[in-house]
C-alpha cells in the first residue's frame, strides 16, 4: 500500500516553497491561473522498493509534509529515476527544501521576485550536507572555509553536525580549527565555529580546550576590539553554558555600556538574519528556548536595545514594541536576579533617551 500526500499536504508543501521547485539549480515558478506544473514529491518513497525508502517511518509520518518536498514535473522524475537515485540522498533534498522555504519566507512581504532572479546555492552551500559524514577537522575546515556567515549556511550547518554521528566530535574539530585560526584574521570562518560552539548541548570539551578558548575569548573583550563580535558573542554564550560566566558576563557589559559595541552588533547581526523582523523572531524564539536559564536568557539584551531604538517600519507598531519591550524587561529582570544591578542602571537609563520606561505596562507610544 503507498502512502500518497492528501491534498491539504500538497497545499501546504507549495506554499511553504513560494509555489517554486525547491531544487536550487531550477528554481522554476509552478503555479499560474491555468497551469501547475509542481508536483508535492516524496523525500522517503511512499511505499516498498521506492526511491530512498525508510521502512523505520510510520505511515503517518511517510505521508507528513515533513517527508515531502515541492518540485517542478521534471525534477521530481529527475530525484526518483533509477539512473540518477543515488545523486540525491535524504540529506540533500531536506537541504534543498530548507533553503526553498527560507528563500520563500524571505520575500514575504518585499516586491515580487519576478522582477529578478533568484541568487542560486552554489555548489560551496551543497557541500554543508558533507558535515554529517566528516571523517578529521581537514575535511571540515575545507568545508566551513567557503561558507558566507549568514542565517541561512550557519543554520542548516549547525542541523547536519547534529546529525552526525559523534557531534560532539565534530564540535571539538571546530574548536581546534577556531584556535588554530585566531590570529589570521579570517573573520567568517571563526564566525561560523564561534556560531557551531554554541550549540552547546552537543559539546563536551575537556577543561584544557575550555581554558585556552576562554582566554582568547576574553583578550578580544579586553582589548574591546568590537570587530570580531561576531565570533566573541557566541563564544561567550557557549563557554557560560559550559560553566565559563566570566567572558558572558564581560560581552554583556561591553555590549550595555558601550554604543560601538551595539553598532557592531546591529551591523553583524542585520547581516546575519537578513533583516531587523527576522532578527525579533529569532530574540523570541531564544527567550523561549528551555536549554537557556540565568544570564543566557539575558544575551540579546544589547539586540534588544537596538530594536527598541532603531525600529523598521514593521517593528514600529504599536504592538511589535511592546512585545519588543516584553522580551528586553525579562532580559533586563535576568539582569538583575544575577545581581549585575550597573547593568539594568546602564539599559533603563538609555532607553530612558528614548522614552521607554521597562517598568511601565502600558506602551510609551
Amino acid at each position: 500500500m503507498s502512502d500518497r500526500f492528501l491534498k491539504p499536504v500538497k497545499i501546504d508543501l507549495a506554499m511553504r516553497a513560494g509555489l517554486t521547485c525547491s531544487n536550487p539549480s531550477c528554481r522554476v515558478y509552478t503555479g499560474g491561473p491555468d497551469d501547475n506544473i509542481g508536483v508535492a514529491a516524496h523525500i522517503s518513497a511512499a511505499a516498498p522498493g521506492g526511491p530512498r525508502y525508510d521502512a523505520s517511518l510510520s505511515a503517518r509520518e511517510r505521508r507528513s509534509s515533513s517527508n515531502g518536498i515541492w518540485l517542478c514535473q521534471t525534477c521530481a522524475k529527475l530525484i526518483d529515476s533509477k539512473e540518477f537515485e543515488r545523486r540525491f540522498p535524504i540529506g540533500l533534498l531536506r537541504l534543498w527544501k530548507n533553503i526553498a522555504e527560507r528563500q520563500a519566507r524571505a520575500y514575504v512581504g518585499t516586491r515580487s521576485p519576478f522582477i529578478a532572479d533568484l541568487a542560486p546555492v552554489t555548489s560551496v552551500h551543497a557541500r554543508l550536507i558533507e558535515l554529517s559524514v566528516t571523517k578529521n577537522e581537514n575535511e571540515l575546515y575545507e568545508i566551513i572555509s567557503g561558507q558566507s556567515y549568514v542565517y541561512s549556511t550557519t543554520s542548516e550547518a549547525r542541523d547536519e553536525i547534529a546529525a552526525h554521528r559523534t557531534p560532539e566530535t565534530v564540535l571539538d574539530w571546530t574548536a581546534e580549527i577556531l584556535v588554530d585560526c585566531w590570529g589570521d584574521g579570517e573573520a567568517e570562518l571563526l564566525g561560523i565555529c564561534g556560531v557551531l560552539l554554541s550549540s552547546f548541548e552537543l559539546w563536551n570539551p575537556p577543561t584544557s580546550v575550555l581554558d585556552e578558548v576562554e582566554n582568547l575569548c576574553v583578550r578580544e573583550i579586553k582589548e574591546r576590539d568590537h570587530m570580531l563580535i561576531g565570533v566573541v558573542e557566541p563564544l561567550a554564550f557557549a563557554l557560560a553554558a559550559k560553566g565559563r560566566p566570566v567572558p558572558h558576563r564581560a560581552f554583556l557589559t561591553a555590549i550595555v555600556a558601550e554604543e560601538h559595541w551595539r553598532e557592531a552588533e546591529h551591523a553583524r547581526s542585520r547581516r546575519y538574519y537578513g533583516s531587523d523582523s527576522r532578527k525579533a523572531l529569532a530574540v523570541s524564539r531564544h527567550m523561549r528556548d528551555p536549554l537557556r536559564a540565568g544570564l543566557l536568557r539575558a544575551n540579546d539584551v544589547g539586540r534588544l536595545m537596538g530594536l527598541l531604538t532603531r525600529p523598521t517600519p514593521d517593528l514600529a507598531r504599536p504592538r511589535a514594541r511592546a512585545l519588543l519591550r516584553g522580551l528586553l524587561r525579562e532580559s533586563v529582570l535576568e539582569l538583575q536576579r544575577a545581581g549585575e544591578f550597573d547593568l539594568v542602571k546602564e539599559a533603563t537609563s538609555y532607553l530612558a533617551g528614548y522614552d521607554i520606561n521597562l517598568e511601565k505596562g502600558e506602551p510609551d507610544e
